[in-house]
């Protein structure tokens, strides 16, 4: 890798794009919705791409707020802005301007409120940063805030209403993620005297993990069968088929991230999702019963 390239990398590391795969959530309401057609899915694909850039400037603004604690880590001390590769002053100016561009294109182009929410989840995630990240519960209540506001944003975009169904399922999924990673970082030996590893100890005294983690799932498994069970009447044949193949391979998805968070393997759920060939084939298997029956 030649140096350019090589600098090239470091700012793309520095925004995070794999983290981009949670944002897709975005797409999900007019994907359901009756209403799909190639000029309203460019328009949320855009919308789609205009928040990931304002959550990276996020990202940064997580990266810049833990620069300590990431430079004694042994993964994280390899980060653009902990490595010192990247000056805090140079990050704070693009982390600016992310903000500011996502926003401007956004209050041009879309509705007002979906700004509104922009800022909603930026002070959230704000909060979690500096305070709510080291308070168990509320940590996986303010993710899980976080992921209902990207579907809330992609509502509206598509000018959809999510029902409570929905919204419940993915509440208790983003808990679930959530707890797959608390579980990964505490099965983690490497990080035994980290200060969030012992946090997660304290926590995990009170608390175990695990139960908690076979608990969400059967809950997410739930309320994808009642969201299922409300559908059914507005559904055709085909699409019942598709919900029954869905819930299936659910309850192995849950089952295999459970396993997968026991060997310590979910410290970051995207990386974890792509380095297990099983879950990508049941992600695939999904998407391809999804296009098949809808399309």
């Amino acid at each position: 890798m030649n140096s350019l390239s090589s600098e090239y990398f470091v700012y793309l590391k520095l925004l995070r794009p794999w983290q981009w795969a949670k944002n897709l959530l975005i797409l999900v309401p007019l994907i359901l919705s009756s209403s799909l057609n190639l000029e309203k899915l460019f328009y949320s694909i855009n919308l789609f791409l205009l928040f990931s850039l304002f959550v990276s400037g996020n990202y940064i603004l997580n990266d810049l707020s833990d620069i300590d604690l990431d430079k004694n880590h042994p993964e994280k001390k390899y980060r653009p802005i902990a490595s010192g590769k990247i000056s805090t002053s140079l990050a704070k100016k693009i982390s600016v301007f992310l903000f500011l561009f996502s926003a401007v294109v956004t209050y041009l182009y879309y509705d007002i409120n979906i700004l509104y929410l922009y800022f909603v989840y930026l002070g959230l995630a704000l909060l979690y940063t500096k305070s709510l990240k080291f308070i168990n519960f509320l940590d996986s209540i303010a993710i899980s805030l976080l992921f209902l506001i990207r579907i809330a944003i992609g509502g509206m975009a598509a000018n959809v209403n999510i029902t409570i169904y929905l919204n419940i399922f993915i509440f208790l999924m983003s808990m679930f993620i959530v707890y797959l990673k608390k579980n990964s970082i505490l099965n983690k030996q490497q990080l035994d005297n980290s200060i969030f590893h012992t946090i997660l100890k304290n926590q995990d005294e009170k608390f175990s993990f695990y139960n908690i983690l076979i608990f969400l799932g059967f809950s997410a498994n739930i309320s994808l069968l009642l969201w299922g069970v409300n559908l059914i009447k507005i559904i055709s044949l085909n699409e019942l088929i598709t919900l029954v193949s869905y819930i299936l391979i659910f309850i192995f998805i849950t089952y295999r991230l459970i396993q997968n968070s026991k060997n310590a393997e979910l410290e970051d759920f995207v990386f974890g999702i792509f380095k297990d060939k099983m879950l990508l084939l049941s992600f695939l298997v999904m998407l391809t019963l999804f296009i098949y029956f809808y399309f």
